[in-house]
């Protein structure tokens, strides 16, 4: 199955995480940025579709790209297989707290996975208020991943899946 896996990344942890599942995934995979590209209506020839994007201080990015995207291509992609993912330092149900109040119910209850990858910090890559912010919501001073292998695996196995 053909496989598009649009994203927006602000530091790179969403980017790393769409090329590590585009590697699980079986048949080919299209990685699109969708800030980076100005991506529209470009879901039409894949047969899967897969959403990531990066938490903020606790909230999904949203941008005028991801909302013109989401409404370029939300008829098509409802007629595919779809997976939706974010990448957040926040761990547990709160972080998929935040990529159910991102996303259109009919797209989250068409989805075959649905998951929080983890996220990264790279504290030199961060403005200063960036870096305040994250003083106010966490207590990491030094670079921290929490990406999971394990759920990118586990996502992506769902997606392999054959019998929907």
């Amino acid at each position: 199955m053909n496989t598009i896996i649009a994203y927006m990344t602000r530091h790179g942890a969403t980017a790393e995480c769409a090329r590590l599942l585009a590697e699980k995934l079986n048949g080919p995979a299209e990685l699109i940025d969708i800030a980076a590209d100005r991506a529209k209506a470009i879901t039409v020839p894949f047969q899967r579709v897969i959403l990531g994007f990066p938490i903020y201080g606790g909230d999904v990015i949203q941008s005028r790209e991801i909302k013109d995207f989401m409404l370029s291509n939300f008829q098509d992609m409802m007629r595919k297989r779809v997976g939706l993912y974010v990448c957040g330092l926040q761990e547990g149900p709160r972080s998929l707290e935040q990529l159910y109040k991102a996303f259109p119910e009919p797209l989250l209850k068409k989805s075959v996975a649905v998951d929080n990858f983890g996220g990264r910090i790279i504290r030199s890559q961060l403005g200063l208020w960036e870096r305040l912010k994250l003083s106010s919501v966490t207590n990491v001073t030094t670079d921290h991943s929490t990406i999971s292998l394990e759920r990118i695996q586990a996502f992506a196995d769902q997606m392999n899946r054959t019998d929907y």
